[in-house]
């Protein structure tokens, strides 16, 4: 189990269609499923901060068992957006399926979003050619990747065709193998939810300074990495969406999972992917695509989980930027400047490349996290109106928590 942040557990349940799957997949995703629509419905458990973090070989344990139940009609999965789940089947491999909470007795088209030139989404749903789309646009940047040794983080395996269509276009599920499926916009929210829980806005002590310290170095880290997968992204002359508007480059669709002792990062969902290739694109479109890619990533990394991932406490919030939830923070600064400095560095293509960093760094903060070790030197005088997330959220709490731990920072590190 390669999860590093919880989710919330789900089911699917057989339905008509056809499974039009590679032959090595498990024999369970051989047959066309979905997850059922009272499921949808469902409260969320709101886990508690031992549990969030998933650092003991107990968690681990737990979740496989789950995901390895036997039952001839259903599938157990846990949620992985909100038409998507991710399951396991018992040969410790983990497969996501996208575009599978359709009602398929009633869709539900989602008028808000006619603001392109397309088809209507359709909630919990994605059309066929969509699919296909994005197995091409995936497949592309898989090339690219493994021309640098790198392995893929996902890689198609098939479909399921329902018996559904919408505007006369067939609706499929796509099966995909994975390597992972934490996000980066989960991680951070969930360190930054601890450690300011356990700081807030009081002083922290040696224990708190060294943790900010190291917090610092992943996130800067991270955010190198990153950058340089991008900068592969725009060598393979790829860009993540097709204006600015509607992007896939964000945190969101930043994959983490441990891979023995490193930390590994890779890029899904390019179902919005364009390619100068495929596209048609002239060398100015391509880059004014990539250049709108780089501002995404800097802009939407500062605020509040991009993607709806069932995340703990987070409501079933359908799609999409949560702009009144933001992030202004020293932390994601310094992903920001790392990602600048990992996209921008001017020998990257005579570089080698990886998409690495020591699993160790994460572990020890999580370690900290998790502890009853006191992070604090002295508390703060500051009138913090409401509970302590909802403080954080506030623009006030936001500048005062900036304002005083970038003073820890200058002094200490």
């Amino acid at each position: 189990m390669t999860l590093l942040i919880n989710r919330d557990k789900t089911f699917l349940e057989k339905c008509e269609g056809e499974a039009k799957v590679d032959k090595d997949v498990p024999a369970q995703l051989k047959q066309v499923h979905i997850v059922p629509q009272k499921l949808l419905l469902t409260p969320l458990r709101k886990f508690s901060i031992e549990d969030k973090l998933i650092t003991t070989l107990a968690q681990k344990t737990k979740i496989t068992k789950f995901l390895r139940l036997k039952s001839n009609e259903k599938i157990f999965a846990l949620w992985a957006g909100y038409r998507s789940v991710i399951v396991e089947c018992g040969n410790g491999e983990l497969y996501k399926l996208k575009g599978v909470t359709v009602n398929l007795e009633n869709p539900e088209i989602i008028n808000e979003l006619y603001i392109f030139d397309r088809d209507p989404d359709i909630f919990g749903a994605q059309y066929k050619y969509s699919a296909k789309y994005e197995q091409q646009m995936s497949g592309e940047f898989n090339k690219a990747l493994k021309k640098e040794g790198i392995e893929p983080v996902m890689e198609f395996k098939g479909y399921w065709n329902y018996k559904l269509k919408v505007n006369d276009k067939p609706i499929s599920a796509s099966v995909i193998k994975i390597k992972g499926d934490t996000r980066l916009d989960e991680l951070m929210d969930t360190i930054e939810e601890i450690l300011f829980q356990k700081i807030m806005l009081n002083t922290p002590n040696k224990s708190g300074q060294k943790i900010l310290q190291k917090v610092v170095t992943l996130y800067q880290d991270l955010g190198f990495v990153v950058g340089r997968l991008k900068r592969l992204m725009n060598k393979n002359n790829q860009s993540w969406g097709p204006d600015a508007h509607r992007t896939n480059s964000h945190p969101g669709n930043v994959v983490l999972y441990a891979d023995k002792d490193h930390l590994r990062l890779g890029f899904v969902d390019f179902d919005a992917s364009c390619s100068r290739k495929v596209d048609k694109l002239n060398e100015q479109e391509i880059k004014r695509l990539q250049n709108d890619d780089y501002y995404s990533i800097r802009s939407y990394v500062h605020k509040k989980q991009c993607s709806s991932r069932q995340l703990a406490s987070d409501k079933y919030d359908v799609l999409h930027w949560r702009d009144n939830n933001s992030y202004n923070n020293f932390l994601r600064d310094t992903f920001c400047e790392g990602f600048k400095k990992g996209h921008d560095d001017e020998t990257f293509d005579q570089k080698q490349f990886d998409n690495k960093i020591p699993l160790e760094q994460l572990m020890e903060i999580n370690t900290v996290l998790k502890s009853g070790v006191s992070l604090l030197e002295k508390k703060s005088e500051f009138d913090l109106h409401g509970d302590s997330i909802g403080g954080f959220m506030d623009r006030e709490y936001c500048k005062h928590i900036c304002r005083l731990h970038n003073e820890y920072l200058i002094t200490h590190i």
